[in-house]
């Protein structure tokens, strides 16, 4: 066994197999480091799309048709959301709980005239927010 320095070769902490390996790893040695962090693990949930109204400039007063799908990841899926019309909880529609991994609505809410604020809110098993706004004539 030859004992000394090599040229070249610094001394100080000798890699080691398998050192590194949170958040990316930096290798060192043969068989180094693993790689990077996960993702979210477990359900989750996302709003593929909220529509509301449709499209016209002024929207007709005796409701606006709204639509919304949300899809889940893992089956059942337990989603829990809300509806709010103009900052309250839409009449009809509570926050509701749905184990379909992926489900589409549609409904129509009757306002007044004026501009009004739709909110669709998905609570769990991820959080998201869509707001959309609408011209009632």
């Amino acid at each position: 066994m030859i004992r000394g320095r090599l040229p070249g070769v610094r001394r100080g902490r000798q890699a080691r197999r398998g050192d590194g390996g949170t958040g990316g790893g930096t290798g060192g040695g043969s068989g180094g480091g693993s790689g990077g962090g996960s993702g979210p693990t477990g359900p989750t949930a996302r709003i593929d799309f909220f529509t509301v109204g449709t499209g016209a400039a002024c929207e007709d007063g005796d409701g606006s048709p709204f639509r919304y799908r949300i899809t889940g990841s893992e089956n059942p899926t337990l989603i829990k959301f809300s509806i709010y019309f103009d900052g309250r909880l839409g009449r009809g529609h509570p926050i509701q709980f749905q184990a379909d991994p992926s489900f589409s609505t549609s409904g129509i809410q009757a306002e007044a005239a004026g501009t009004h604020t739709y909110r669709l809110v998905l609570q769990g098993p991820s959080q998201q927010e869509i707001t959309r706004t609408v011209k009632v004539c």
